[in-house]
């Protein structure tokens, strides 16, 4: 028999480190989510409408963008991607009514630490922040998760 069978039919050993595999489904399925939508911005129509929208709305105006269907399309992804991150919580995590709070925190500190206009960072520092909170998880305690993240926030303030 193998340590990951011994530990859990359903987890994997991922450097020395028991990981269910509802979490490395999660973090595939985002990982190709944001690889698809940096493509996405990066290169269609839309996403340089949506990157001259955020710069100033009034000169993509003037160029010829339609703003409010840029807004409506941003909002259109926008749920995409909540409708997905929910679904990969769920598999992840109990649900019940007050889930959403520890992940407004977390989505602020990212938006502080990477920058508001830049995807990508934004992307590589949410990645970041789940990875060092799983280590806080496990070394420190479930308990310290949401520490960690306020932690890192303070760090930040103080450089």
């Amino acid at each position: 028999m193998s340590p990951s069978q011994i530990l859990a039919p359903h987890c994997c050993l991922i450097i020395l480190l028991p990981l269910p595999n509802a979490k490395i489904f999660s973090a595939l399925v985002s990982i190709i989510c944001i690889i698809i939508l940096v493509i996405y911005m990066k290169k269609s129509k839309l996403g340089h409408a949506i990157r001259a929208t955020a710069q100033n709305a009034r000169a993509a105006k003037i160029l010829g963008v339609d703003t409010e269907k840029v807004y409506s399309a941003i909002f259109g992804i926008n749920a995409a991607l909540c409708g997905v991150a929910g679904a990969l919580i769920a598999i992840t995590f109990t649900l019940h009514p007050y889930i959403g709070l520890p992940y407004t925190v977390r989505s602020f500190m990212i938006v502080i630490v990477a920058g508001l206009g830049n995807l990508p960072a934004v992307a590589l520092s949410g990645m970041g922040l789940g990875v060092f909170e799983e280590f806080a998880d496990y070394i420190l305690g479930t308990e310290f998760r949401i520490g960690s993240c306020l932690f890192i926030i303070g760090f930040n303030s103080c450089i």
